[in-house]
């Protein structure tokens, strides 16, 4: 009896041991096959960014000189965008790409990149962009010997805060795998191509009234001396963020009126009646003066019923 026990538990040992092979001959085999549909690529012989000017005097263009060697060139870019100059939840970008495009011979398509991790978004925020069709991350190929450039259209959005930087950065990869690394190529600041605005910054004080909008305090950056400044109260998304478009929305909005800043470029607004009920926020708009173009920013979310 025990000599059959320990066949048995040979047998199972036997058995663990084929399972095992079977699973890591699987595994390598899966692992062989995405190396064999990954595109593995031939970094060009040259690649500089220059920039131009634009169609318009919003507009920058920046390119990408590539020249190939006796190998051709097989190689991925990403582009990064600057951010606005803010420690506010302001969301976007001062630029968006209008266009991308190869002249020259070879191809140029979009490269995968890794799926965001599930992150949760900062609430209360304004969101300055415009939104553009074109992704980050592109594959370039090339045959031997060759010259191409890849062409970017670059855009201003809205107008500038202090501090703001309109350059684009970039990265290239060798592999055309979301994973792959990234090697810094190069970042250039550019012209500002939109005129100055004004950043306007909004905060509720005190308690909330029932049936009333908060009493608001604000100012602008920089002080913008004997301003009107016209605000309006606008229900967030369900994101709860707010953008320019919600300015002329009808539902559970209404308007605060206009107020004029001081020789600081403070100002205050009253509490003033308002029946709607759920999360709100205030909209506030400069008017044009100057050199200054009209300009906006949100801010004092608040919450009624």
């Amino acid at each position: 009896m025990e000599d059959d026990a320990a066949g048995w538990v040979l047998k199972g040992a036997k058995r663990r041991a084929v399972l095992t092979l079977l699973i890591t001959v699987i595994t390598c085999g899966a692992a062989s096959a995405k190396l064999a549909t990954t595109a593995v690529g031939q970094m060009p012989q040259s690649l500089v960014v220059t920039t131009s000017a634009g169609p318009s005097s919003h507009e920058v263009g920046y390119q990408l000189r590539i020249q190939s060697g006796a190998d051709g060139a097989q190689f991925g870019f990403e582009y990064g965008l600057p951010e606005w100059p803010t420690t506010e939840p302001v969301f976007g970008s001062p630029v968006k790409v209008s266009s991308v495009g190869l002249l020259g011979p070879g191809s140029i398509s979009s490269a995968p990149g890794l799926t965001p991790k599930p992150v949760l978004r900062i609430r209360n925020g304004c969101t300055r962009a415009i939104p553009d069709r074109f992704s980050r991350r592109y594959w370039v190929e090339m045959p031997a010997n060759s010259n191409s450039t890849v062409n970017l259209l670059v855009r201003g959005t809205y107008p500038a805060w202090p501090g703001t930087k309109y350059g684009v950065t970039f990265s290239t990869f060798a592999v055309n795998d979301p994973v792959a690394e990234l090697v810094p190529l190069a970042s250039i600041n550019v012209p500002r191509p939109m005129p100055r605005g004004t950043r306007i910054g909004v905060e509720s004080k005190g308690q909330l009234r029932t049936n009333a909008t908060p009493e608001l305090v604000g100012r602008t950056f920089p002080p913008f001396r004997l301003a009107r400044i016209s605000l309006r109260v606008v229900r967030p998304s369900r994101a709860g963020t707010v953008g320019l478009e919600d300015w002329a929305g009808t539902q559970s909005s209404a308007s605060l009126g206009a107020v004029w800043t001081d020789s600081r470029g403070r100002f205050r607004v009253s509490p003033r009646p308002f029946t709607g009920k759920g999360k709100f926020a205030v909209i506030a708009r400069s008017e044009a003066r100057g050199a200054r173009a009209t300009d906006w920013n949100c801010g004092a979310f608040f919450s009624i019923g």
